[in-house]
């Protein structure tokens, strides 16, 4: 199994959505994060599978939730850089991409 490494980012965003869900529904910030530590578990197993979206960067979608995981897979670990809302704008997600690739 891979070892998965979160960005600050990333990290924040997943804290500020679960707050946000378990404001809305308590339980439910609970239930994103159970989600994500899934979805998670499954890019440690099979870090090829989620689609390339840019240049190594592939993203899997959360189950039950409109965010996605961004990452890309290095040869000692997968790097999270974003779990970001699907609605999210794209160039928001393009600009994430540009500066973690170092471009």
């Amino acid at each position: 199994m891979n070892r998965l490494v979160l960005s600050s980012a990333a990290a924040f965003e997943i804290a500020e959505a679960a707050a946000s869900y378990e404001a809305t529904r308590p339980g439910l910030g609970r239930t994103f994060v159970r989600h994500i530590d899934r979805l998670f578990n499954h890019i440690r197993r099979y870090p090829e599978s989620a689609p390339v979206i840019e240049a190594g960067f592939r993203r899997a979608v959360v189950y039950r939730f409109p965010f996605c995981v961004v990452y890309r897979v290095q040869p000692d670990a997968i790097q999270v850089i974003g779990v970001l809302t699907t609605r999210s704008d794209p160039m928001r997600l393009m600009e994430r991409l540009t500066a973690a690739a170092g471009r």
